[in-house]
């Protein structure tokens, strides 16, 4: 098991740190999320009371097209030179590699949304300090089941035609109960300041089952890379 967590995080380090130095999967995720804010905030003009009705739905909008694009990028950038066949070669387990790709999407996209929520919270004026904790915890379990998910499905479709287009379609049906969870979570925090424990045990549920799923099915998924 240390093994495990060892060579996932070396190659969840290393796309950080190419990452960091590049930018090429972080600004337009935040670019492409500040504009679906930007755009929402002048089509709907809400009030106090709208914006603790329909704030989830449009936050995890954002979160959910701006998720896919760091996702969707997260294999095809490996066969450059083919370092995805060096790490199907290497001496670690299959599931690492998807451990440690899970671990730096993770990072990012969690990193862009809260940058995203803070920029949501000043343009529809909405205060998240009284429910930051609650929120963070919601925001973490809806992205999780997100991610794990994404990671997957953009491994399954290295090889396909027209896989820009098949990734999100194989995700965005199988997120429909994991978003359900999340936007209803998020709108009843927002609504009422409570998290409701269906919900959030729903979000949770998704991200045990589709997380184990993953590692186990990972090595059939790159065994012909």
């Amino acid at each position: 098991m240390s093994g495990f967590f060892e060579s996932a995080w070396a190659i969840a380090e290393r796309d950080m740190r190419a990452e960091w130095r590049s930018r090429e999967i972080f600004n337009p995720m935040l670019f492409f999320g500040l504009l679906v804010i930007v755009l929402f905030s002048f089509s709907f003009e809400p009030d106090a009371e709208e914006t603790q009705r329909i704030g989830g739905g449009l936050l995890w909008m954002a979160f959910l097209f701006s998720g896919m694009l760091a996702m969707n990028q997260s294999f095809p950038r490996e066969m450059h030179e083919r370092t995805l066949h060096g790490l199907r070669t290497a001496p670690i387990p299959p599931a690492s590699i998807f451990a440690g790709k899970f671990i730096s999407n993770m990072a990012f996209v969690v990193l862009a949304e809260c940058v995203l929520s803070l920029l949501f919270a000043m343009f529809f004026n909405l205060p998240l300090l009284p429910i930051l904790g609650r929120f963070a915890a919601v925001l973490v379990a809806g992205t999780w089941g997100l991610v794990v998910t994404g990671t997957f499905f953009s491994a399954l479709t290295l090889h396909t035609r027209m896989r820009e287009l098949m990734m999100p379609l194989l995700l965005l049906p199988i997120s429909v109960p994991h978003m359900i969870a999340a936007v209803s979570a998020t709108a009843e925090l927002f609504q009422q300041q409570t998290l409701s424990q269906l919900w959030f045990t729903q979000l949770i549920g998704y991200d045990v089952v589709f997380t184990t799923l993953g590692l186990l099915l990972f090595h059939f998924v790159i065994e012909d890379v």
